[in-house]
């Protein structure tokens, strides 16, 4: 599998190609890294190229573009320097949101934070639009006029509340220059056929293959108090009400930070459907049996199919389920891509 590794200046122009291996990882809502390891003989190899701040690209006959920012750690040996990335998450993280009173669907959240940046000098300097927003879902509204909060930090804080996703993604300009374009969607990724079979597209390994984990709760209170006015929601939802059979009542409490009583009462029923039950987890190592590499993107729901590893609906030994990934790591040196993936 070939790889490409490109470098780019802070505005986005190419400056260079790498010859070099690289470790990448992606990850759904949240930032990805990558480690790249130079000799000093490379001819690339100077100060220029591997400034803190530079953009770089990676790309993959198969896999998804990996494109982010070079950033410390930087690690120095006699004979070889170690630079460390991240994805475009790693631009907005560092910039400071307004304190203010947003109201409005989850995407016009997001897409205030991304207008703001572009009235801003902050990222100007950057190669960062906007892309596919998604306006849907409770318009709520969230009282940010008590604290200053980072762009990352706020973005998280719409994906937790809303349940719907962001990506930030790698393109190439007309002119060849990288750019990073920002999108909010109700669900990121896609269904596909893809299964996923032990000793067929999963390779055999030391470690928890499948871990059942994480508390079980399908009673979800939340609740803000604010000048001695308090709002609260109990979550309900039909899973929950199967998994009161299987396990008993099983109540938490959670403080949130100001909302609307909409947003609250809808983010504590999806609470009580996602929490209702043990988290499913695979963490797999794939092989690209048939060009499924094809079909691996952050996002994306496939199959596994175990014979090995847990228990079936009817109680006999092995599992199959349908999965989102939520992590994924590949590289080079053992052309392996690393999957973390959830039921769903």
């Amino acid at each position: 599998m070939a790889t490409r590794i490109s470098i780019y200046d802070r505005y986005g122009k190419p400056l260079a190609e790498l010859n070099c291996k690289a470790r990448c990882n992606w990850a759904l809502n949240a930032m990805g890294k990558a480690v790249l390891e130079i000799a000093r003989s490379d001819p690339k190899f100077n100060e220029t190229n591997l400034r803190i701040g530079n953009l770089i690209l990676i790309e993959h006959d198969t896999l998804p573009r990996w494109g982010g920012r070079i950033d410390t750690p930087r690690k120095w040996a006699r004979d070889k320097v170690v630079i460390t990335a991240y994805t475009g998450e790693h631009i907005i993280k560092y910039f400071e949101y307004p304190t203010q009173l947003v109201v409005g669907y989850a995407g016009e959240h997001f897409n205030d934070i991304l207008l703001r940046f572009t009235d801003y000098d902050y990222l100007k300097q950057y190669p960062f639009t906007a892309g596919t927003i998604y306006y849907g879902g409770v318009s709520w509204s969230a009282d940010l006029t008590q604290s200053r909060i980072g762009g990352l930090d706020r973005v998280s804080e719409i994906q937790r509340l809303s349940g719907q996703e962001w990506s930030i993604e790698p393109v190439l300009a007309s002119n060849g220059w990288l750019q990073f374009i920002a999108s909010w969607h109700l669900v990121r990724g896609e269904t596909t056929d893809l299964i996923l079979e032990e000793d067929r597209h999963i390779a055999q390994q030391n470690g928890d293959l499948f871990i059942e984990q994480g508390e079980i709760i399908n009673v979800p209170y939340l609740y803000w108090n604010t000048s001695g006015y308090i709002a609260d929601a109990w979550g309900s939802s039909d899973k929950a009400d199967v998994s009161k059979v299987f396990y008993g009542d099983r109540f938490q409490s959670s403080q949130v930070t100001y909302v609307d009583d909409d947003t609250m009462y809808a983010y504590a029923d999806r609470l009580s459907a996602e929490l209702c039950e043990p988290r499913k987890t695979f963490n797999l190592r794939v092989v690209n049996h048939n060009d499924c590499f094809k079909q691996l993107r952050i996002g994306n729901t496939i199959s596994v199919r175990l014979v090995n590893y847990g228990f079936s609906d009817t109680g006999s030994l092995g599992v199959e389920a349908s999965v989102r990934i939520r992590g994924m790591e590949f590289s080079e040196e053992d052309g392996f891509v690393s999957l973390i993936v959830e039921g769903v």
